[in-house]
């Protein structure tokens, strides 16, 4: 994704949003563009007993 980003020149700016914690391979990619990270989504299970 980065080398197809940055060689055009059509993109200016992007949103990122929701990206998971788990999603190790999408974070990296991210870091290649220097986005600083402000807010990290998690999500947690919990099985509910009746």
């Amino acid at each position: 994704m980065f080398k197809s980003v940055t060689e055009n020149q059509r993109y200016h700016h992007a949103e990122v949003v929701q990206i998971g914690m788990e999603n190790e391979k999408m974070q990296r990619e991210l870091q290649n563009f220097g986005i600083d990270f402000y807010k990290m989504h998690r999500l947690y299970r919990r099985s509910l007993q009746t």
